[in-house]
């Protein structure tokens, strides 16, 4: 089986050009790559590039799949972790009112992060469905 075959398979989380969505568990997406192919090589690296073998995942975690001689890379997203830490936090609400009042500019992963409604757009609607999600009037479904 191919790369491309490989990744086809996978039944779980939605590949979006090099983003990985929906999926939040290092053991969860080990596991939905070897159910697509036993004899995939998988490395997991955080932000500062170690490796990861057990726990969450976070936005700007990086997942490289390996079949053959072929290599792809993903980049992790956790929609409403804005920071990369792994938790949904006011820290993520406050960066994106951040980006929306242009005093940041999130970009890559963080920014797809950021996009709560997967609209294709950052603006006070995900600003809103952040906050709901802290207040616990409902929640960001990966």
């Amino acid at each position: 089986m191919t790369l491309e075959e490989t990744i086809n398979n996978i039944k779980s989380g939605r590949f979006k050009d090099n983003y990985l969505f929906g999926i939040t568990n290092v053991d969860t997406l080990k596991k939905i790559i070897f159910d697509s192919n036993y004899n995939a090589i998988v490395t997991i690296k955080d932000n500062s590039g170690n490796i990861v073998t057990t726990g969450s995942l976070a936005t700007g975690y990086k997942v490289s799949i390996t079949v053959l001689s072929s290599t792809k890379e993903y980049d992790i997203v956790i929609v409403g972790d804005t920071n990369g830490d792994s938790d949904i936090t006011v820290l993520d609400l406050l960066r994106v009112q951040k980006q929306l009042l242009n005093s940041i500019n999130l970009t890559g992963a963080y920014y797809e992060a950021s996009d709560v409604n997967k609209d294709s757009k950052v603006d006070v609607l995900d600003l809103l469905l952040i906050r709901k999600h802290l207040l616990k009037t409902s929640e960001i479904v990966q």
